[in-house]
């Protein structure tokens, strides 16, 4: 429970540190109809299973096709097809849906003025990769958290 000034139990959750969560990483994202601003929920969420129709606005937000994602996520274009709005994907291609979400919505911001920016950035042949464009390693986890350090490092005044 929570104590007040005088140490008594007011409320439940005492536990609950009341710091900014952006500090450690933590987004207020509801696109996915409820904050995700702890790990059990994007869990949650990704055992619950993305839409196509988020897929599809994701698709959009990145300025690619259905089909070039669906490559990036290692399914096929047909089954993308196959499904309906609503209809779920499975638990591992939900999360990595989240995951490339999150970098386009909220991590792109700490280094770019706005999504068109980054989108083109990740477009482009950089030496920070090797000359590779980002976009290229989105279809591993790894490349999404090499893709969120450089951003992190641009944030910091890191171009090296």
């Amino acid at each position: 429970m929570k104590k007040s000034k005088n140490h008594e139990a007011t409320e439940p959750n005492s536990n609950v540190a009341n710091e900014p969560m952006a500090a450690y990483g933590y987004f207020n994202d509801t696109s996915y109809g409820y904050a995700l601003n702890r790990h059990s929920e994007r869990i949650n969420i990704a055992r619950k299973g993305i839409s196509k129709s988020k897929l599809i606005e994701l698709a959009k937000k990145m300025e690619i096709s259905v089909a070039e994602l669906a490559e990036i996520l290692h399914i096929s274009p047909r089954t993308i097809q196959r499904y309906d709005a609503h209809d779920l994907f499975d638990t591992h291609t939900s999360e990595h849906i989240m995951l490339i979400d999150n970098l386009y919505q909220n991590t792109s911001l700490w280094a770019f003025n706005n999504t068109q920016q980054f989108s083109d950035w990740m477009k482009k042949e950089l030496f920070a990769f090797n000359f590779k464009k980002p976009i290229s390693m989105l279809d591993t986890y790894t490349g999404i958290e090499m893709i969120t350090n450089k951003l992190g490092q641009f944030k910091h005044g890191i171009f090296a």
